[in-house]
């Protein structure tokens, strides 16, 4: 179960933008199952592409291995969420990968990954949690999952099957748990492997990911030439919603993970950059425990720098 969070966190800024990986901890499972390959879900101004593809005709079971499919992308987007169709009871560690390539068939190198001990619950859909990878035009793009133990996978079979965003256009399997940062994939095993993947535009103006893998959506809602006032989403725990003030002069960011129907738990974090793009230090929790953190990024990820030349001071991911 995730913890709820309050976190505190001291930045020295000293990198300028950027997309960082986001890493996650806790396995998310939805058992709907759709036979629809592609469609759209609207939720205000913002527009979600959903595509489902592959499907259970086939199956095959397997320990410690990976598998994914390669997608031409011809309109580019951002993935914001991948989910895979399978079936496992017991926990084990599922890790999620994004790569990229030029050519379809060639060294595809990762752009993405993160890893999370997943409690399953028999055949479903095993989500990697948000992401915020974008997705070139004119490249080539592998969305794979691996697992350290015991599991049945799902595919359909098929050269080819459209996309809102491109085609899916082969499978790969060759790989193994832990997947490298690099690999040739160069087979066309014409196995559409059962997934179902969220595209779109991202909603929030800066994302954050923390030590522990929760991720924090956040968006500026008002400014007074002293602060950010933040709100959003958090996945720290379920239901949960995040708040946020980022001082200039100090150049603190505080965050609080809040249960809309009262209370939360305390979890502080103090850390500092340490390079442009990782942040380190030591937590403290409600209960007196501590120990060090390390990787924290934080990521301007919308609309934040349409607003910051109405603001004084610097803003979260400039110097």
């Amino acid at each position: 179960m995730k913890r709820s969070c309050v976190l505190t966190i001291t930045f020295l800024l000293i990198f300028s933008g950027g997309v960082f990986a986001d890493e996650y901890v806790d396995g998310v499972l939805s058992s709907d199952v759709t036979s629809i390959q592609s469609s759209a879900i609207i939720e205000g101004d913002d527009v979600a592409a959903i595509d489902i593809v592959g499907d259970t005709s086939s199956s095959a079971t397997g320990t410690g291995l990976a598998n994914g499919n390669s997608y031409e992308v011809t309109n580019g987007t951002t993935l914001l969420e991948a989910e895979f169709y399978l079936n496992f009871t017991g926990t084990q560690t599922l890790n999620f990968y994004v790569y990229d390539s030029p050519v379809e068939m060639g060294t595809y190198t990762r752009i993405y990954s993160s890893s999370r001990n997943v409690s399953g619950t028999g055949a479903g859909w095993y989500s990697s949690g948000g992401l915020n990878v974008p997705l070139n035009s004119g490249t080539y793009y592998i969305i794979a999952v691996s697992w350290s133990g015991n599991m049945t996978y799902y595919y359909g079979v098929g050269d080819s099957q459209s996309t809102s965003f491109g085609a899916y256009v082969h499978g790969y399997a060759t790989g193994a748990h832990p997947l490298p940062l690099t690999f040739a994939s160069n087979i066309n095993d014409q196995a559409v492997y059962h997934q179902r993947l969220t595209t779109g535009t991202s909603s929030c103006d800066y994302c954050l990911t923390d030590t522990f893998g929760f991720d924090w959506c956040l968006n500026v809602i008002a400014t007074d030439g002293q602060a950010y006032y933040m709100d959003g989403t958090t996945d720290a725990n379920a239901g949960y919603e995040a708040i946020a003030t980022y001082v200039y002069s100090n150049q603190v960011l505080s965050m609080s993970a809040i249960n809309p129907g009262g209370g939360y738990g305390a979890f502080t974090y103090n850390t500092k950059f340490i390079s442009s793009t990782r942040a380190s230090g030591v937590w403290v929790d409600e209960f007196g425990s501590y120990g060090s953190v390390t990787g924290v990024d934080l990521v301007e990820c919308g609309s934040a720098a349409a607003v910051e030349a109405e603001v004084t001071g610097p803003t979260p991911g400039s110097k």
